[in-house]
This record gives C-alpha cells, sequence and structure tokens, in this order.
C-alpha cells in the first residue's frame, strides 16, 4: 500500500469552513491535517499549517537587515520573518539573532524595500520535534545502524535535474544512544531543531513494516508565502517547490506563468519549461516519479494556456496540484537568476 494524503485534501474544506466561522476575530484560524505513512513507500509532503505568529505588527524601524518590532522578545526555537505587505509581501527570512525588541536576518530588507509601515509575523520554523514530537506520528527505530524510517530533506541549493534528496534522519527510541532526532550516520548528538523550511517538501520513507500517521494541527496560512525559482545559464535547472496551502491550487490561478516561474513555449513539440508534480498513489515504492508534466503554451500553434505534456486536445488549467502537493519547475538554461513566485491564497475570498 502506499503513503496517502487523501485526509490532507479533505481538510480543505474543513479549513475552509473554519475560516469563514472565524472570519471576525483577529486571530488566524486553526485546523489540523493528517499525513499517513504506509509500510514500503516513500510519501511527499508538507506541514501546509504554520505554527502560531511569537509577535507581529508593523516595525518601528528598518535598518539594514535588522527590524524593531515588539518587547521581551525570547526567540528560543528557529524563527523566520513573514511580510504580509509591501514590496517584500509574501517572502519570508530566516532570523539569525535577536534581542528583545529586534530581530536581524542576514538580507538587507531596508535595500530590498522594506519599510517601517509593512506588516510582519515573526513566527517559529517547523522543525522535526515540533512536526513529530517525541516521535509521535513517526516509525520509531531501535537500531541506530539499521533505522526503519526516514525523514528526507531537499536541499535546496542543489544544482541540475532529477534532484537527490538530501540530508535524512530518523527517532530513536532511546536505544545504545539518546531518544530523539538524528542525522542519519551522525550519532553525536539530537537534531530535534531542524528546521522545516516552507519552500519545499519533505518525504517519510516508511520501511518499519506497519503504518503510521501522524495530526499536525497549526494555523490555516491567511497571508501569501512566496518562494524564489531559479534559472541557470549552462544548464536546466529543477525547483522542488510545494503547494503552500491546504487546499488544491489550478494550474490556472497558481502565478506560475504570471510570476515568471514558468517561461511560455511557442512550440508544443519543444517546450521550454515544464511543471511536474507528484501524486500519492497506492503501491509506488520509493524514489517515486512525478506523475503529470505539464508546460505553458503562449498561444503559438495551438490555444494559450497550460497543457499535460504530450496532450493537445484541451487546455489542463482546471488541473490542481494538491493541497501541500509536491511538484517540480523544471527551467530550461538561460539568462542567470531568480523570480519570485507568490501564489494567492486560494481561500481568500472567504476569510
Amino acid at each position: 500500500m502506499k503513503a496517502s494524503l487523501k485526509t490532507i485534501s479533505l481538510f480543505a474544506s474543513a479549513a475552509l469552513s473554519t475560516l469563514t466561522s472565524l472570519s471576525a476575530v483577529e486571530t488566524d484560524p486553526v485546523g489540523y491535517i493528517t499525513i499517513n505513512s504506509t509500510d514500503g513507500d516513500d510519501v511527499v509532503a508538507s506541514p501546509q499549517l504554520l505554527r502560531p505568529a511569537t509577535v507581529s505588527g508593523s516595525p518601528s524601524d528598518v535598518t539594514s537587515g535588522q527590524l524593531t518590532i515588539g518587547s521581551g522578545l525570547n526567540l528560543t526555537v528557529p524563527h523566520f520573518v513573514l511580510f504580509c505587505s509591501g514590496a517584500l509581501d509574501g517572502e519570508w527570512f530566516q532570523v539569525i539573532s535577536y534581542t528583545a525588541t529586534t530581530v536581524t536576518v542576514s538580507e538587507d530588507l531596508e535595500a530590498l524595500g522594506a519599510l517601517a509601515a509593512d506588516t510582519v509575523k515573526v513566527i517559529p520554523f517547523w522543525t522535526l520535534d515540533t512536526l513529530f514530537p517525541d516521535g509521535e506520528g513517526f516509525p520509531v527505530s531501535t537500531d541506530v545502524l539499521n533505522p526503519v524510517a526516514f525523514v528526507l530533506l531537499n536541499d535546496v541549493s542543489a544544482v541540475g535535474t532529477n534532484l537527490s534528496s538530501g540530508n535524512s534522519y530518523f527517532y530513536n527510541a532511546g536505544n545504545q544512544i539518546a531518544t530523539g532526532w538524528y542525522l542519519n550516520g551522525s550519532f553525536g548528538a539530537t537534531v530535534d531543531d531542524q528546521i522545516i523550511t516552507p519552500e519545499t517538501y519533505f518525504t517519510i520513507r516508511n520501511a518499519s513494516g506497519a503504518d503510521s500517521s501522524a495530526v499536525i494541527s497549526g494555523g490555516v496560512p491567511v497571508d501569501s508565502i512566496a518562494t524564489q525559482v531559479g534559472r541557470l545559464a549552462a544548464s536546466a535547472q529543477d525547483n522542488q517547490l510545494v503547494n503552500p496551502y491546504p487546499t488544491p491550487l489550478s494550474l490556472e490561478n497558481s502565478q506560475l506563468f504570471e510570476s515568471g516561474a514558468v517561461t511560455g513555449s511557442t512550440d508544443v513539440l519543444n517546450p521550454i519549461d515544464f511543471v511536474l508534480v507528484y501524486d500519492n498513489v497506492p503501491d509506488s515504492g520509493t524514489n517515486v516519479s512525478p506523475a503529470r508534466i505539464y508546460f505553458y503554451n503562449s498561444g503559438i500553434q495551438i490555444p494559450v494556456g497550460w497543457y499535460l505534456n504530450g496532450s493537445f486536445g484541451s487546455t489542463a488549467g482546471d488541473d490542481t496540484i494538491p493541497a501541500g502537493g509536491a511538484f517540480v519547475v523544471r527551467k530550461a538554461n538561460g539568462a542567470a537568476g531568480t523570480v519570485k513566485w507568490s501564489p494567492p491564497v486560494p481561500y481568500a475570498s472567504q476569510l
């Protein structure tokens, strides 16, 4: 059997109901998702929900990479700053240091256009131990030399196509070494605070002999969450992306073409960029391949719109990236650089 994200998809309607009922209150609506992992398979997934913001509002000052915001800040776990308005709307930056009243990131926010009038939220990252606290909902290993299940994280700096996953992690039950999360092959210290970034998906590989199920609760995103999509000069580049919302996102409404994340093609037999979408289906095993491949046609030869690669009979703009679903934007080589992809919140009209 294959790990299923059906429960995540079903959550979409529940999330919208929650959003409607809580639209009059100031706190973000909350909900939950369930990630089911069955033995012998990989499942690609993402948290889709956010941890509660530690502080939100408009900074009183922006100087280089430092924001003056709040008071009595105590960010003892990894955080990021999410811009909810202004020139950086949807973009997020990891906090590298803080004081009682300031947070600092590596980037020069002032040079990028951040203003004191912008609205920001300072949000804790999901980590291995907050996503699966004390290994809850995740297959536990008892032999550090032979773990039975892994969380595989993508290397967002990897170059090329058909990228492999980056580091892998397992949860140890306290046998041989201390209880906690470990980098596979490294047993010196636990890595419970390993960050799960919102820019890409992760993979659960379950070889434990039993199914597992993790319930994740958190805030339903009400602000856009942006990702940078890169192109290389010398070769094609895969960008391992994720639908950051707990409801499906149609290609037509994804803004992948409009943002420049996907370049429109003029030759249907030789498209420029591709969108490769993963579906979690039964009995797919490990190292699963994308299930569907799309390109955007600029109106040459056939009508303008999204198409399933190799099928030109009708447009496919209504096809969706599943809730929290994993996909890849494969950029052809060209002028090197990045563009900001900021998908609209699909349920914004119901907020």
